[in-house]
């Protein structure tokens, strides 16, 4: 049997374990998740070789030691955690029991915590109030400018993570008759299994708001000749077209755009956090901590001002637990439900 002290497995049967587990873990998690958990084993791995001690499986000592020297090396709380993470789904997809549910090592985490814990850097909330005064800067004669009115609305009324709102197909949108648009979410960070959530648009009051109307837009651009592209762009509508027909293509909702306006293919979802910092900055409003999930945020925050409850937050943002959606209002919301406000100051 081998001992966590000695790294006397061959090294090819370490590695054959570990190709095997990150094999499942391929098929189980989303990229994004998973190439961190991948930075995580093998800044673990490392460490582990440089001790001379067995990474897969490790011993709980291993791993709290490890977590320790993260820690001592100014790593974040946040970053630690993940590291832990990474370990943990390394070492259960290899078979092994989870190093994360430990007393040991969690009670290491939580000494961490406790020592240098510090608040965790938060997107911004990009409420409803600055998204119409960044919406009224496009320019809404260009391709760009239609398309970018189109992902800052669907990524708001949607509240969905930017690796959803790259997925989406144009077929994933229905221009309901009643209710506005039916989007259909294949996957999320929270649905891995694909069973799939249908989300909910209505019209807008404002046609500049009204993601329907943006919807219909895109598609009629999309599916224009350029000569008959710079036509529709010479003429701008001021009123709603959410009703009009728009033809559906079977390629992505969210393109990119080239210099010149040529429509190309799918937008990544770096690629549309950069679109709402360029947005953003071009209205002239603060960059700082801006990003693609601020439109996620700015929802939850909207909706909480609004009277909203969590469970109808939840509706539609899919999150599975009321206590996340705490974490907004803790943040974002602090005087909704607040006995301050009912004091007399």
């Amino acid at each position: 049997m081998t001992t966590d002290l000695t790294r006397s497995e061959p090294a090819r049967e370490l590695e054959a374990a570990t190709g095997s587990a990150l094999r499942y873990l391929d098929a189980a998690i989303a990229p994004a998740t998973r190439a961190a958990y991948a930075v995580d084993w093998a800044a673990f791995d490392s460490w582990c070789a440089a001790h001379n001690l067995m990474s897969l499986p490790a011993e709980p000592r291993t791993v709290a030691t490890f977590l320790s020297a993260e820690a001592d090396a100014g790593r974040a709380p946040s970053t630690i955690t993940r590291r832990l993470a990474g370990i943990s789904a390394i070492h259960e997809a290899a078979g092994h029991p989870k190093p994360s549910a430990d007393p040991l090592i969690r009670r290491t985490l939580g000494g961490i915590r406790r020592t240098i814990g510090r608040p965790q850097k938060r997107a911004r909330a990009l409420t409803l109030g600055p998204l119409r005064e960044v919406l009224a800067h496009l320019d809404l004669a260009t391709v760009a400018g239609n398309r970018d009115r189109l992902l800052l609305l669907l990524g708001f009324a949607l509240a969905s993570r930017r690796s959803e709102l790259a997925a989406l197909d144009d077929t994933d949108v229905t221009l309901h008759p009643e209710d506005g648009l039916h989007v259909l979410i294949r996957r999320s960070k929270t649905d891995q299994g694909g069973i799939g959530l249908v989300k909910a648009v209505p019209r807008g009051a404002n046609p500049l708001t009204c993601a329907a109307c943006a919807v219909v837009r895109w598609r009629q651009i999309v599916a224009a000749d350029p000569v008959q592209r710079a036509e529709m762009l010479a003429t701008l509508s001021i009123g709603h077209i959410c009703r009009q027909p728009a033809p559906i293509t079977d390629g992505p909702l969210l393109r990119t755009v080239h210099r010149g306006g040529a429509i190309g293919g799918r937008m990544s979802g770096a690629a549309i956090n950069g679109r709402v910092r360029t947005c953003w900055e071009r209205a002239g409003l603060p960059l700082d901590r801006v990003s693609a999930h601020g439109l996620r945020a700015g929802f939850v925050t909207t909706a909480l001002r609004s009277g909203s409850t969590a469970a109808q937050v939840m509706r539609q943002t899919g999150h599975r637990s009321e206590a996340t959606v705490a974490v907004y209002a803790r943040f974002e919301t602090p005087l909704e439900g607040n006995a301050v406000t009912q004091i007399g100051l």
